[in-house]
């Protein structure tokens, strides 16, 4: 099987792409993947700076993309990280494959994986969990919407995340004018400005609704691990950065807010790491 893995990106962090591309060529078989697509979501030049040879083997399967490839038009009050949700459901539904892994521009492969172990019959082994980390808007939105009880979502939650291919489309065309009311739930247009819809939560809703569970498109093996690091974590526990090297993460990842606690000598450990590691 082939899937597509998919990375939304802006102007600041296209020098993540380098890591990034070098860790796929690593420690993803290219056998595997049919295309990698970057969505652009800032200024709408980030090709200028995305060398292809990042990507190795893989290069001739990059395929990078503006707003206008997947026909979004951004509301202005809309900040990045509620545009670049949108993205991420409308670049992974133009897949030509069955699956495709939506990933940060941060986020990094760490070890060999092993598609066996990910994908057993055709189903990636996520699992899940409660929606308890969802906010209770969130949570009333989308069960009063899809009239469902929503105590739980796939895991992670976050990144990396699988969507299915047509599953994905079939949700995007059973929500009319998908484009604006996403951008309208997402942030609403009047104080406070509240948040009704996640791209990930929106998709584990619609699952429960159309298939009543997610048991027929995921496994729970829960053979994916990731390990993603934000700035809270490194703020209440300057030690949780050490756990970012340890060899048990499928994929690892450091929020850009995130490297602002860190240490001098934690910045230089980590800039070691990528050079050591990568190159």
């Amino acid at each position: 099987m082939k899937i597509d893995i998919v990375t939304v990106v802006y102007d600041d962090e296209t020098y993540l792409l380098e890591w990034q591309g070098k860790s796929i060529s690593k420690y993803f078989d290219s056998n595997y993947i049919n295309e990698i697509i970057v969505v652009d979501n800032g200024s709408q030049k980030c090709a200028e700076k995305i060398n292809p040879e990042w990507y190795s083997q893989n290069k001739t399967k990059l395929k990078i993309l503006n707003h206008q490839d997947i026909n979004l038009t951004i509301q202005p009050r809309l900040d990045g990280w509620r545009t670049q949700q949108l993205c991420k459901i409308l670049a992974s539904a133009q897949a030509k494959v069955d699956w495709s892994i939506v990933l940060d521009a941060k986020t990094l492969f760490a070890r060999n994986i092993d598609m066996n172990a990910w994908f057993v019959n055709n189903q990636p082994q996520t699992g899940w969990k409660t929606s308890e980390g969802l906010s209770e808007d969130v949570i009333n939105f989308l069960t009063d919407y899809f009239q469902i009880n929503f105590t739980t979502q796939l895991n992670p939650g976050g990144i990396p995340f699988f969507f299915h291919t047509s599953t994905l489309r079939n949700m995007i065309a059973s929500i009319p004018n998908f484009n604006t009311w996403f951008q309208d739930h997402v942030c609403e247009s009047v104080e406070p400005y509240r948040t009704f819809v996640l791209e990930f939560a929106l998709y584990s809703a619609y699952l429960l609704k159309i298939k009543n569970g997610f048991e027929s498109l995921y496994g729970r093996k829960k053979q994916i691990t990731p390990f993603n690091l934000s700035d809270w974590q490194i703020k209440n526990n300057p030690e949780k950065f050490a756990e970012i090297f340890l060899p048990i993460y499928d994929t690892i990842s450091i929020k850009e807010d995130a490297k602002k606690h860190l240490s001098e000598a934690q910045k230089t450990q980590w800039n070691k790491f990528l050079h050591d590691k990568y190159n």
